[in-house]
This record gives C-alpha cells, sequence and structure tokens, in this order.
C-alpha cells in the first residue's frame, strides 16, 4: 500500500510574555489561500472587406474555443512581509515593551526582544521594521532562525 504525501499548515503566530504579564491573545497570519486566475486570451480575429463573413464567423468560433479557461492556483509558501509585521504585529510588541519600562519592577535596558531569523523581521540590512525597532529604542538581539 502507498502512503501519500503529508500535508500539513504553515501558520506564522506571535504573542509575548515577561515575568509579571503576558499577551491577552496570540496573533496569526496565514496567506495560503487557493484561487483562480484567468490567463489572457488570444487575440480576436479581425473583420476584414477582403474574407468572407462566413470565414469571419468560423475564425471567431475557433477563437472562442481557443480561449484558456480559469485555472486554479496553488500557492507554493506561507510569506509574511516586512510591511505587514511592522503594520500589524511589530507594534503590539512595542506597546508592551514601552509598558514594562513605564512599570517601576524592571530597568528600561533589562526588557528585550527576541524574534527569529525570519526575513520579514527585517533583522538583515537596514528593513522597516530594523527601523522602527530602531525608533523606539529596542536593541536587536541576534537569535537563530
Amino acid at each position: 500500500m502507498e502512503r501519500s504525501d503529508l500535508k500539513g499548515n504553515q501558520v506564522h503566530w506571535s504573542g509575548w510574555i515577561n515575568w509579571w504579564a503576558k499577551a491577552e491573545f496570540l496573533t496569526f497570519y496565514n496567506d495560503e489561500e487557493e484561487h483562480e486566475e484567468q490567463p489572457k486570451p488570444p487575440p480576436k480575429p479581425r473583420r476584414s472587406k477582403y474574407k468572407p463573413e462566413s470565414q469571419y464567423l468560423e475564425e471567431v468560433e475557433a477563437w472562442e474555443a481557443a480561449k484558456p479557461r480559469a485555472q486554479e492556483v496553488k500557492p507554493k509558501g506561507n510569506l509574511m512581509s516586512q510591511k505587514y509585521y511592522c503594520d500589524n504585529i511589530l507594534p503590539q510588541f512595542i506597546d508592551a515593551i514601552n509598558q514594562e519600562r513605564l512599570n517601576s519592577r524592571t530597568l528600561p535596558e533589562a526588557v528585550w526582544l527576541q524574534e527569529d531569523g525570519d526575513s520579514s523581521h527585517g533583522n538583515k540590512g537596514n528593513g522597516l521594521a530594523k527601523k522602527l525597532r530602531e525608533a523606539n529604542w529596542i536593541p536587536e538581539f541576534e537569535h537563530p532562525a
């Protein structure tokens, strides 16, 4: 008996936790959606005064039959963009870090943001996420993927 390929879902999730508090909810992100794409049709035949009408109608009929049909597209991966990360997820972390910094229980420099090596976190180069972290005085914490 042959065994079928294992199929699974890949989902991004985020949340925060520290010694005294934790996030009220986790944030999930999944962009894998199947959709239909309509390929570009071939150019429609043109009328010509040198062709009989019956020949033109035959060409139009053949053109209608040759039109490509909608194709189902299945995505290959689940990628989060830096823009989505900066607009929807990172502000939650920044708010939590700023609240903790205002709290008198910890020193401001003792608060860290730990992210993995995902490219949407902007750890490589000088991306949107890195600029947003620097603007909010959040130090970079090296961590493998």
